[in-house]
């Protein structure tokens, strides 16, 4: 794999663990999807990796990140904190953050809490959590769906939970599940693989505890940001629908949005998309 992966002292005696690529002297943190492998930003970095150095980490839990000592430390501030303490490893100080789904909450409390250490944000196929009611509802609309079944998979007995983990991940479940519409058919079957082999190796409950973690956080909305703020979102994306980028958008002040064919998975179907995006961002 492309990345190189390091072991970084995040908050809370808690041990994360860090994936990086590129020799570039720009900085970029890509603050992933919950329980997503790092593969899925290989074309991505290896797209950007001459003159920018990327580095991204596996939240607590996943992966080689240890779990905390206090189980509940699993909000939007827990994991900005662990990216603060990535940044100060990696001697990052004025990254462009890109923020995929779940990520995206905590890339744009990152922004907002640390102004002077970031540069730009790219949020993909994710929002902030609204503090508007109008905002609210609208993304009630969306994250009910995603709450909803969490709550639904964690009233699942434990052996049941544990078949997830046993899924077979082939060609074939690649292939379905590009059929059935969740994702787009661009994505190489190998590296889709791979990727689905990733979510399935994670601890189901505490994937759904990470889950509800960010759902009980404050709001991530910050008003306006000191920085340039770009959003993607993917026409045919089930889990953040064109509406609710669209209205999110419209609450942050000069932030852009741009509509790309494509799901949920828009840096495994469009990273070079993705990666040009962070390019005109950054000017």
């Amino acid at each position: 794999m492309i990345f190189s992966e390091q072991d970084v002292f995040g908050a809370g005696e808690t041990v994360i663990s860090s994936w990086s690529a590129g020799a570039g002297s720009a900085g970029i943190l890509i603050l992933n999807d919950f329980g997503a492998p790092a593969v899925c930003w290989q074309d991505f970095a290896k797209n950007l990796a001459p003159e920018f150095r990327i580095v991204g980490f596996h939240y607590r839990g996943t992966y080689g990140s240890s779990r905390p000592l206090n189980e509940s430390q699993t909000g939007v501030d827990d994991h900005v904190a662990d990216a603060m303490a990535v940044l100060d490893h990696h001697r990052m100080s004025s990254p462009i953050i890109v923020g995929w789904s779940t990520g995206a909450p905590i890339a744009f409390r990152l922004a907002a809490s640390y102004p002077d250490r970031i540069r730009a944000l790219l949020a993909v196929a994710g929002v902030p959590r609204a503090s508007d009611s109008a905002g609210r509802l609208v993304e009630l609309l969306s994250g009910t769906l995603i709450s909803g079944a969490a709550k639904v998979a964690r009233l699942l007995p434990n052996p049941l939970l544990s078949l997830i983990n046993k899924a077979p991940v082939d060609s074939a479940t690649a292939n379905f599940l590009q059929r059935s519409g969740l994702l787009s058919a661009d994505i190489e079957t190998e590296l889709l693989t791979e990727v689905i082999a990733g979510y399935l190796a994670q601890d189901p409950n505490w994937y759904l505890r990470l889950v509800a973690g960010e759902a009980r956080s404050k709001s991530s909305d910050s008003g306006p940001l000191s920085c340039p703020v770009r959003m993607l979102a993917g026409r045919s994306d089930i889990l953040i629908p064109a509406p609710l980028a669209l209205q999110a958008a419209q609450r942050i002040p000069g932030a852009t949005l741009d509509m790309l064919p494509g799901s949920h998975f828009l840096p495994l179907e469009q990273p070079n998309v993705v990666a040009d995006a962070l390019r005109e961002l950054v000017g």
